[in-house]
């Protein structure tokens, strides 16, 4: 069983030194894109142990949702439609199935040159406080930038639960960060999106 460790110093982040995964598509760059649609991401439970209710798992992607589009506006210089916008069109608008339909149908309605969509996976709030929790908070998202016609330019993961620095010798910096505290599933999410969207920034001047 997980045991809150009783010295703040002992606290840290995720299981794996490096919580952030990404890749482009070499042919990204024969792409322009300047303005993108932020779709909300659906809830797709990554195990059976990540199940949640429906309202919780609604809250979790409307979350999750929030702070990519945050993130994306703050660390790039792509102009970015925002998730309550985007909702509101796909459900008032007219009924369209294969991806690239919406896609057409999007950048028809927003001027749009990519859609980034994604998944949570997993979101686990924490059990306890900032100094002893029961269990840690754990986040897995998964975003795709895509054409309006469905082509892949770049992909990324985020997936972190926190643990202790004796765990992951690796996440030093990271704890720092966050003080040497148990942090929120949110906070987690804050980070994560931050990070990802810092990735595609470095790599969105070469698409314009």
């Amino acid at each position: 069983m997980w045991r809150p460790l009783a010295a703040a110093g002992l606290l840290a982040v995720a299981a794996c030194t490096t919580p952030i995964e990404q890749s482009i598509n070499p042919a990204a760059g024969d792409h322009k894109v300047t303005r993108i649609a932020v779709v909300p991401l659906t809830f797709e439970p990554f195990s059976p142990r990540d199940v949640l209710t429906e309202q919780d798992a609604k809250a979790a992607s409307k979350v999750v949702t929030a702070r990519v589009a945050e993130a994306l506006i703050e660390w790039s210089q792509l102009e970015a439609v925002p998730p309550g916008d985007v909702g509101l069109w796909l459900r008032d608008a007219p009924s369209v199935s294969a991806p690239a339909e919406v896609g057409a149908a999007l950048h028809s309605a927003f001027g749009v040159d990519a859609l980034l969509t994604g998944q949570v996976r997993r979101y686990h709030a924490r059990e306890g406080g900032p100094r002893g929790a029961s269990r840690p908070a754990s986040v897995r998202f998964e975003l795709e930038l895509r054409t309006p016609a469905g082509v892949l330019l770049w992909e990324g993961v985020y997936d972190e639960a926190q643990s202790s620095i004796t765990d992951d010798l690796g996440s030093l910096g990271r704890a720092s960060e966050r003080g040497f505290r148990w942090v929120t599933a949110e906070a987690l999410t804050r980070y994560g999106a931050r990070e990802l969207m810092r990735e595609l920034a470095g790599h969105s001047a070469a698409w314009k």
